[in-house]
């Protein structure tokens, strides 16, 4: 399973999302949209209120972890 999660430093939804992933040893790649102009880009697209986390799995994308943003 490919997972992609776009985050923000400091979001604590994403902090619980990572840790969930690193507790359940889901790998994923983090993308922090405010390192990368590229990866802000790609997050806007994918949720235009800018709400983080956005977390793809397998083609399926999910805003905010578990029903909280960030």
């Amino acid at each position: 399973m490919q997972v992609i999660m776009y985050t923000v430093e400091g979001c604590p939804t994403c902090e619980k999302a990572k840790h969930n992933f690193d507790r359940q040893g889901v790998l994923f790649e983090e993308r922090d949209v405010y390192l990368n102009e590229e990866w802000l880009a790609e997050a806007e697209k994918l949720s235009p209120n800018r709400t983080v986390p956005i977390i793809i799995s397998d083609g399926t994308v999910e805003v905010g972890f578990r029903g909280k943003e960030g």
